[in-house]
């Protein structure tokens, strides 16, 4: 190592311009800038109690030597040795004598072991101070060291002093270790004798590296003018004033002549007893911690003794916290050495270790090995890393009391993302045939825990898994899930954001359930998770429901969630028709396997609802332009518009015309005829109604009525709205067959009867039709007449009751008719009864009728001239 020189003191010629303190000389290399900043460490002020005017004895007993070490800002190293002389070139007292060495590269050496080296001198010869011309210091190949600081001579000292300076050392070299977190330098107020070896003992406590971080001087008149770390004064006759507080907030200052607390660091306790024991319990941690790509001194030191402690003796002395802090060390701080024999440590110890983690422990304790069995390379060291890290999750799992489920997931979630790169290998890990067995005796124990992790494997593996063992691992896991709600709840709420994934537990929950009996609670869960997530947050119930319409067995949940929501909005008219454009249309051939059914439970909720049928009117629209035949069942169609019928009646036929064209249209592309048809019946009603519309018969002869399924009220309704407007329009006998044929009820005969007669008499006696029958409104009689002829022409048909009835309201109507248009009716009857089989039965039956009408219309004659 070549190493530079400078000469610094008061001499008559130097490098400055005149005479004076200045750089007599120096090796050639070093810049003008790096002069200064040398110069700036070559100033010596002695303690202000020594003599002004000392011998040379006094010089060498009483006065300080100033060894010093320091980097310069171009990185350089330097260590310098300022010594008091005394008189100058002139004979004037104060000068000294600084020589300092400067090196490119770090001391191989810790610094302080050049203290009192022959290798610095104290003076220039009687040559130098005269030369006339003054040459570049040569460079040192070779530097002796001073051999008067060393271990050997630190232990000496430490040991001495009636033993109390070990307790001192602890205190300084806990200040050091916390420098570089407090930014306190440390000033070290003692007899000059000692402070070289102060500095020594802290210094030789580390390793080299770290020792070269710490600048110090041995002394210092004023602390304040200096930037050393170590500053080491005189206890007499420095500037600096331990009474003042204020220096107490910049300066961590040790006076050794007082008691000092001893530090409770094991690394200082470690140095202490290495010093003053035996330093073969020492030196060999020195160089185990110099392994470590630990650049930096700090409390952390702490933790690499716990390492060491745990390489050298094992785990079983160390707590939990203990063991921690020292793997925290040895993952951050790498050392490939120190890890192979730390490795072997561990690994006798892990299966009894993976009971005694807790789940940070699990992590750093997986994380180290991992990173020791790569940084060796050995595999086999990863399969036991993983087998450790799975084994004590497990435990944890199964046997902690206080298991905090969301720290281990997230733990195994988090030790997954640092393998993604070895997800293979962690999943074949954690899948394993031995571990799944052992897996399977455990699940009851933990099930949110092991649901969660074997679903998360699955998803690290890319949802490829079709290993038998492991689909029925994850069964079982669900079927011990659903046995408690909070835990289903639980799973639930950890995948939710992964759209993809938490669709598929979910239709996995759902069949497992399904076939374990059907909880409706668990589903009730299910649907009530779905449906509030998705009221949070649409786009999620999108992905959602896209994600679940392209797996196995999904229909059957998505009808789930509509029978849920549908027990949830039963007052919400337009639900149904919402559902539809949403879902249905979203999703076809869900909806074709499963609208029919949707379509069902809606009618029956909502049957009976007279608000219903604008929402009705909706759903008949929704049918018509978005759906194909066999999408509906014909039965649940049926089913529809009959409720649809039920709501319609003869006061809303005209607002409801379009409603009612509506379901004729769908009864036809269905082939439909619902029981009462009442949409044909307003229809037809409508048509013959309206004067302008023309009358065919042949609507009658479409529609089959069943009118027993209606109320006699009801039934009374349509027929006195209907059979009028209908007889005005048919013709003859033929006209009435048809008439009963299409509208007769045999369980409500006597309604029929009596109304089809009132028709009649309305028909004869009020204007109210003579728009309608137009130029036949003269012939009204006719109707009448044709409906006695029809009556009796079928008599076999009528019971006497019912006959004696209807003959007795023709008496009634026949009071009414004047003589003279009694005759135009008989002639009327014979004419049109004169090719029937049983002519004379109807004649003879008309005159008898007549004859008894014109009897009681005498009486009531008389009875109304009485009356007058």
């Amino acid at each position: 190592m070549a190493v530079q020189q400078l000469f610094y003191t008061s001499c008559k010629k130097g490098l400055s311009s005149g005479m004076g303190f200045q750089t007599y000389s120096m090796s050639k290399g070093i810049t003008d800038k790096e002069r200064m900043e040398i110069e700036s460490h070559c100033i010596y002020i002695p303690p202000s109690n020594l003599p002004t005017q000392p011998t040379k004895e006094e010089i060498d007993r009483l006065f300080p030597i100033s060894f010093s070490y320091f980097r310069l800002e171009s990185g350089k190293y330097c260590i310098s040795q300022i010594k008091y002389v005394g008189k100058d070139y002139s004979e004037r007292y104060g000068n000294y004598f600084c020589h300092v060495l400067i090196s490119n590269n770090a001391w191989e050496f810790y610094p302080i072991e050049l203290y009192e080296s022959p290798v610095f001198r104290d003076c220039l010869s009687e040559e130098e101070k005269n030369a006339v011309e003054i040459d570049y210091l040569p460079e040192i190949t070779e530097i002796p060291l001073g051999n008067v600081v060393d271990f050997d001579e630190i232990s000496n000292f430490l040991k001495g002093s009636g033993g109390d300076r070990g307790k001192k050392f602890t205190s300084l070299l806990e200040r050091v270790v916390t420098y570089n977190s407090s930014k306190k330098r440390i000033i070290l107020a003692d007899v000059k004798e000692n402070i070289p070896f102060w500095i020594g003992s802290v210094c030789m406590s580390l390793p080299k590296k770290l020792a070269l971080q710490f600048s110090f001087t041995t002394y210092s008149y004023n602390p304040d003018n200096t930037d050393y770390i170590l500053c080491g004064i005189s206890k007499n006759g420095s500037k600096f004033n331990f009474a003042d507080n204020r220096k107490m907030y910049e300066y961590s200052a040790m006076n050794f002549s007082e008691d000092c607390p001893r530090s409770k660091s094991s690394f200082s306790k470690r140095a202490e007893v290495g010093y003053t024991v035996s330093k073969e319990v020492f030196l060999p941690f020195l160089k185990f911690l110099d392994q470590f790509e630990y650049n930096k001194l700090d409390e952390e030191v702490d933790n690499c003794v716990t390492l060491y402690n745990i390489v050298k003796k094992g785990l079983e002395k160390c707590s939990i916290e203990d063991v921690k802090k020292a793997l925290s060390f040895a993952i951050k701080y790498k050392s490939e050495e120190a890890y192979e024999e730390l490795f072997h440590q561990i690994d006798a110890r892990l299966e009894k270790i993976s009971t005694q983690v807790d789940v940070q422990l699990c992590y750093m304790i997986t994380t180290f090995l991992l990173k020791v069995s790569r940084d060796i390379g050995d595999d086999n060291y990863i399969v036991k890393a993983y087998k450790f890290f799975f084994d004590s999750l497990d435990y944890i799992a199964v046997y902690s009391k206080d298991t905090d489920i969301y720290e281990m997931l997230n733990l195994r979630k988090r030790m997954a993302q640092d393998e993604m790169d070895n997800m293979g290998q962690f999943l074949e890990a954690s899948l394993s045939p031995d571990r799944i067995k052992s897996i399977q005796k455990d699940i009851k124990e933990n099930p949110v825990y092991y649901s969660i992790s074997t679903i998360s494997d699955i998803i690290y593996s890319g949802y490829t898994f079709k290993d038998k063992n492991v689909t029925l691992l994850l069964n079982n896991c669900i079927k011990f899930l659903i046995a408690s709600e909070d835990n289903t709840l639980y799973v639930l709420n950890y995948f939710k954001n992964d759209c993809e994934c938490i669709s598929k537990i979910i239709i996995r929950i759902y069949c497992i359930n399904y076939y374990l009996g059907r909880n409706e609670t668990i589903l009730d869960l299910l649907a009530k998770f779905v449906v509030d997530e998705g009221n949070r947050d649409g786009n999620w119930k999108k992905k959602v429901y896209s994600n679940m319409y392209n797996l196995p067995n999904s229909y059957n949940f998505l009808f789930s969630l509509y029978v849920f929501q549908l027990k949830k909005n039963i007052e919400n008219q337009d639900f149904f028709t919402n559902y539809c454009s949403e879902i249905f249309n979203s999703f076809e051939e869900y909806r074709s396997e499963k609208f029919s059914d949707a379509f069902k439970l809606y009618l029956e909720f909502y049957h009976g609802d007279d608000a219903a049928l604008e929402s009705y009117k909706g759903i008949l629209n929704y049918i018509i332009d978005n759906l194909n035949m066999h999408i509906v069942d014909k039965k649940v169609m049926e089913k529809f518009i009959t409720d649809v019928e039920e709501k319609l009646s003869i006061d809303n036929a005209v607002e409801e015309n379009g409603l009612i064209e509506t379901i004729l249209k769908l009864k036809r592309k269905y082939n439909i005829t619902t029981i009462c048809n009442i949409s044909e019946l307003l229809y037809i009603g409508k048509r013959i109604e309206n004067p302008d519309m023309d009358y065919n018969e042949k609507l009658l002869k479409k529609v089959k009525y069943n009118f027993s399924h209606m109320s006699e009220e009801k039934y009374r309704e349509y027929l006195s709205w209907l059979l009028p407007n209908i007889l005005v329009q048919s013709s003859g006998s033929a006209g009435h067959i048809k008439v009963k044929k299409t509208f007769f009820c045999s369980k409500y005969e006597d309604t029929f009867y009596d109304v089809y007669v009132n028709g009649i008499e309305d028909i004869l006696f009020t204007k109210k039709y003579k728009n309608l029958m137009g130029s036949r409104y003269n012939d009204r009689y006719k109707i009448f007449l044709d409906f006695f002829i029809t009556l009796y022409k079928n008599k076999k048909n009528l019971s006497e009751e019912r006959e004696n009835i209807i003959y007795n309201r023709v008496i009634e109507i026949l009071i009414k008719i004047s003589q003279k248009k009694l005759k135009e009716y008989t002639a009327y009857i014979v004419d049109k009864t004169s090719k029937l089989k049983n002519q004379v039965y109807i004649r003879e039956k008309w005159l008898e009728i007549e004859k008894e009408a014109e009897e009681k219309g005498k009486k009531k004659g008389i009875l109304d001239l009485f009356k007058k």
